[in-house]
């Protein structure tokens, strides 16, 4: 259930701000079943059942003030509170040889009572089930007239992150852009950025327990550091346009899940270090009533987990070495529209897939915008046309072919 208000305000001395408030409340129920691969308990039948509702509550100001021509401030704020109303975990290992079952399972609310043969086995979790987050952030800008249709924006400033579990930290944010528009309704821009964050995870990561369970936890998970520095161009034609990116990342006590051939059914917490290499290259071209987009990313990471008994990722390192999208969007009229994507991607390696690591995913979607109906759009769509079974996330099912029907009404 997710509710927003939003309402942005703009006046005619180019100042402007946006304030927004919002709760979403999650409920999920989660069934897995499975085999134990290797281990003591090869060959075991596992089931695993959880339910977990959680609440999520943010209110944010932002916007821009401008002192003069030259000179401006942007500012960002935000507040945001969450917290487990509910957990529930039941795990359930069947021993094929013996015939026995053992059941285990933990519950954070109290209302929910379970029979004396459920022994919670130390999976129960951990106290940490809210936390609250502030952020802040102001980046000065200041703009240097060149020739005509030509300026230097340069920006500097910072944001400062703090919750109710850590100290505070602050980060420097710094960017310079060269950007030149012409009569003829061209552009040209390139940019040099340097940008830090800083995050802490909450109690998915946190508040478990470290010794059993499908998800390990890990208390003492520290405040992750990611710095980016990256350089960006991007050419504008009235009927054409093309922009790109190439930057490093360094991340400092990044938080991931990983898995650990020890224990092969679990995915425990950790911290790592990491640096990414990166390039990325975006175009979009118009031929009357069609347009095409296409894209290419390249990707290379190091990373260093510290603990030598981490086997594989299953996000920090779960990334495409390689990724290209093409995609199109017919117009013949106001009452129609057709478009078509296109993903290849190869994959990095990973132990834990059991699908190739390269795929091909094509979206159809057809929309049709009633005349009669000013403001309403009818569409149908399908996913994952050649039902391709790669797992996005390494050990799960890929999702599949999928249909969809739709309606969207703006007024």
């Amino acid at each position: 259930e997710l509710f927003i208000i939003n309402h942005r305000n703009e006046t005619q001395n180019n100042h402007h701000f946006e304030l927004t408030f919002t709760h979403r409340k999650n409920f999920d129920r989660y069934t897995l079943e499975g085999q134990v691969k290797d281990g003591p308990y090869a060959e075991n039948d596992l089931t695993y059942f959880a339910e977990h509702e959680t609440k999520v509550s943010s209110l944010s100001l932002a916007g821009f003030y401008k002192v003069d021509g030259k000179f401006g401030i942007n500012y960002s704020s935000q507040i945001t509170k969450d917290n487990m109303a509910r957990s529930r975990d039941d795990y359930k290992e069947f021993n094929p040889l013996t015939g026995e079952i053992a059941i285990h399972t933990s519950s954070k609310d109290p209302t929910i009572t379970f029979p004396a043969h459920y022994p919670t086995d130390g999976f129960a979790r951990g106290d940490f089930t809210t936390r609250s987050y502030f952020k802040l952030s102001v980046l000065p800008e200041y703009k240097i007239r060149l020739n005509q249709g030509e300026t230097l924006t340069i920006s500097a400033g910072g944001t400062l992150d703090d919750t109710n579990r850590d100290t505070s930290r602050a980060s420097p944010i710094a960017d310079i852009t060269w950007e030149q528009n012409t009569a003829q309704n061209q552009s040209n821009k390139v940019s040099l950025s340097y940008s830090q964050t800083s995050q802490v995870l909450g109690y998915s990561a946190i508040g478990g327990s470290e010794t059993g369970g499908i998800f390990k936890s890990k208390r003492d998970l520290k405040r992750g550091i990611s710095k980016n520095l990256e350089l960006g161009f991007a050419l504008e034609r009235s009927d054409a346009k093309v922009e790109g990116a190439l930057f490093y990342i360094w991340d400092k006590d990044l938080a991931d899940w990983t898995y650990s051939k020890g224990s092969s059914y679990a995915r425990y917490a950790n911290n790592l270090d990491m640096e990414t290499f990166g390039i990325e290259l975006i175009s979009a071209r118009r031929w009357g009533n069609i347009e095409g987009i296409a894209s290419y990313t390249y990707l290379e990471k190091d990373a260093d987990y510290i603990d030598t008994n981490v086997d594989a990722s299953f996000y920090a390192l779960n990334y495409a070495k390689h990724r290209v999208t093409l995609g199109a969007i017919w117009s013949p009229n106001n009452f129609l529209q057709l478009r078509i994507d296109n993903e290849w991607r190869k994959q990095r390696d990973n132990e834990l897939r059991n699908s190739d690591h390269i795929a091909l995913f094509t979206h159809l979607n057809i929309s049709i915008f009633p005349s009669k109906y000013s403001g309403l759009e009818l569409f149908t769509a399908i996913d994952n046309l050649w039902n391709e079974d790669f797992e996005d996330v390494p050990g799960t099912p890929g999702k599949g072919r999928q249909g969809s029907l739709g309606a969207t009404f703006r007024w």
